[in-house]
């Protein structure tokens, strides 16, 4: 049997598992412009530094009953609903070899369509989410890797405050990266049946289901939570999203200032932080700037 249940889309569930979302920039033109929207920037998916991206292996059993059950479930059979179940089943007697070579050629294509709609499909990354398993040791990583290290800055916001302003700008869905060690195998019966059927997602490219929102285990320490959209570029959002801002130490004086006057204007109520490696050790503590 096939399973028919949809991911679900709500953002208020997204929000349970975390409390906050977090963003490291260096500071150049764009991290300040974006700040100082604020927005959030969409990029394209293909654009994205991962070779592995939205990678995953597409796995066909030409089993009779259940290729039967997910054509018919899909409307496309073009016979009556009361009658397609009988219909197509003799369709697969009168010759098996051909149907199941046309329900995999038509159950793949859909995928490869797919494939080609993820152009158009946009993300903004945000990383290290509250209550996640993220040590002080990969944290250290992410203020390398993302915050020009320690001579950015690292923005916290409150998600449901984020998606919620977000969403009534743009239709987005909101999720959580799951790792891997080898990509993930679609089920082309069930994933047609899923895209095609009348409780199909709203996104086309959601009929992967599982690989827009896995990665390989090698970027774990991101614990990346994932914003996406339909529309490239800049959305803007409710200030009072942001809950503080973490200043490198490393930032020049001036720089620093920059980013204290920003926030006061933004949103006076969010917390501004040095960011400080702590003598000795590995770790990054924040203390608030006096």
């Amino acid at each position: 049997m096939i399973n028919f249940d949809i991911y679900p889309l709500d953002i208020e569930s997204l929000c349970e598992d975390s409390l906050l979302l977090r963003r490291f920039m260096g500071f150049n033109e764009r991290s300040i412009e974006a700040l100082s929207g604020p927005y959030l920037w969409f990029s394209p998916i293909k654009a994205f530094n991962d070779p592995f991206e939205a990678e995953c292996e597409y796995v066909f059993t030409p089993d009779p009953e259940r290729v039967i059950e997910a054509y018919v479930y899909s409307y496309s059979s073009g016979y009556p609903i009361d009658t397609a179940v009988e219909c197509v089943r003799e369709d697969y007697l009168a010759d098996k070899a051909k149907f199941m070579r046309e329900m995999e050629s038509t159950f793949r294509s859909v995928y490869l369509q797919a494939e080609q709609d993820l152009a158009f499909y946009y993300c903004c990354l945000f990383s290290e989410r509250t209550g996640s398993k993220t040590t002080p040791e990969q944290l250290a990583l992410m203020w390398s890797h993302y915050g020009d290290g320690l001579r950015g800055i690292r923005i916290t916001y409150n998600p449901k405050i984020l998606l919620a302003s977000l969403n009534e700008q743009r239709d987005i869905r909101a999720l959580f990266m799951s790792y891997m060690e080898k990509p993930p195998v679609i089920d082309l019966i069930e994933g047609f049946a899923h895209v095609t059927g009348i409780k199909g997602p709203r996104f086309t490219a959601d009929l992967f289901r599982e690989n827009p929102r896995v990665k390989s285990s090698v970027w774990e320490y991101e614990k990346e939570f994932r914003i996406v959209s339909m529309q490239p570029g800049a959305i803007g959002f409710d200030p009072a999203a942001i809950v503080s801002v973490d200043i490198g130490e490393r930032m020049t004086g001036p720089q620093k200032r920059v980013i204290q006057l920003l926030m006061k204007q933004l949103n006076p109520d969010a917390a501004v932080n040095i960011a400080r490696v702590r003598p000795g050790t590995f770790h990054v503590d924040y203390e608030p700037i006096q």
